[in-house]
């Protein structure tokens, strides 16, 4: 799982990302503050929050995000949450493994990533 957001906490602008471990079922959170946004037209926050067409890279240490039409360079890693993240219900006595950062199960052809 790998999922980016923009989100709005305390009214302020935070990049959430969502990536499972590689190793072990856990769900880890992190959360960016963007400390400067430029937009080339006129936008609330909102707005930003509300845009579906959003793309993010990264580059060495520092975090760049491409969002529309809007820019950010200055971001700030906060808060990192963990949390379990178990394995979605399969048919009883489906032989289940977590591997390579997704839950996977045992079908007739082979392992099939849930």
């Amino acid at each position: 799982m790998d999922e980016k957001k923009i989100v709005k906490k305390n009214g302020e602008l935070f990049i959430e990302w969502k990536s499972t471990l590689y190793l072990e079922p856990v769900l880890q959170t992190r959360y960016f503050k963007v400390k400067k946004w430029v937009a080339k037209r006129p936008c609330t926050l909102d707005d930003i929050i509300n845009d579906k067409h959003i793309e993010f890279s990264f580059m060495f240490d520092n975090f760049y995000s491409f969002v529309a039409d809007y820019f950010t360079d200055e971001v700030v890693t906060g808060e990192i949450v963990e949390e379990d993240f178990p394995c979605p219900e399969v048919r009883k006595g489906t032989e289940t493994v977590y591997k390579n950062g997704q839950w996977n199960k045992l079908t007739q052809n082979g392992w099939l990533v849930l």
